[in-house]
């Protein structure tokens, strides 16, 4: 993990050369590499980020701020790879940090406190579980994908459409679901603040596999939702239940 350091140090070494260049362009000589050096090396900071959803650190820490002991007991991890990978998270605001040395204490941003604890319905770590569980090792094979223009994930290996495929494991299928819910409850949130629902008397949320849509009109107050339909359901072995 010490290379996550390593990496996110180009990119902060590649902007301050962006920045030494707007100021000093008659000094340093143009093109300068810094975007191609932040863009390369992003997906260090990335796998950081997804790890610690993955790990559900955040959710750890909306208990409390940690010490970098209590974290390394917690999850196991070894002193020098976890103080760069903590400290990487620290250095693009995706984790606080009071203090320095073994002696700092470790806390959500207001950020992560709000949209990555599991136990709020605000989460949408969802689909970055899902990133981190499954999408991240299947970009590893994108230049194949250029030259076979096939599908680089399940289907890969198991020759079934995505779906038939997503619906053969329960556990896979509902990451799934949680995925779409964290990538679209913003979305929903902001519909059920300005769409005039009071001049409606039904509604019918398609395509909407936890109907999420209908959960946050009846969060916000007075029930506006008079009926509901679920065109589709999942059964218990997370198979389609028509």
């Amino acid at each position: 993990m010490r290379a996550f350091a390593q990496w996110y140090n180009l990119a902060i070494c590649a902007t301050i050369q962006q920045d030494f260049h707007s100021r000093w362009g008659d000094v340093m000589p143009s093109p300068i590499p810094g975007h191609i050096m932040q863009v390369a090396s992003s997906y260090g900071v990335s796998r950081a980020l997804l790890s610690a959803v993955g790990l559900g650190l955040y959710t750890r820490l909306a208990k409390g701020p940690m010490t970098l002991e209590e974290i390394m007991r917690e999850y196991g991890f070894l002193r020098r790879p976890a103080m760069d990978f903590l400290d990487l998270l620290v250095s693009v605001n995706l984790l606080g940090r009071e203090g320095d040395g073994l002696g700092a204490r470790y806390q959500n941003t207001e950020e992560t406190a709000a949209f990555l604890d599991r136990n709020k319905s605000t989460y949408i770590g969802g689909i970055i579980e899902i990133w981190d569980k499954r999408n991240y090792r299947y970009w590893a094979d994108i230049t194949e994908g250029f030259k076979t223009g096939k599908a680089q994930n399940e289907t890969k290996e198991a020759g079934t459409p995505f779906f038939e495929t997503m619906y053969t494991d329960s556990a896979r299928l509902e990451a799934f679901m949680n995925a779409m819910n964290g990538s679209s409850i913003r979305n929903f949130e902001t519909f059920a603040r300005v769409f005039p629902f009071e001049r409606y008397q039904t509604m019918t949320d398609i395509g909407g596999a936890s109907l999420s849509a209908t959960q946050v009109v009846r969060r916000n107050g007075e029930d506006l939702v008079r009926l509901s339909v679920k065109l589709a359901c999942i059964d218990r072995e997370g198979r389609p239940a028509r």
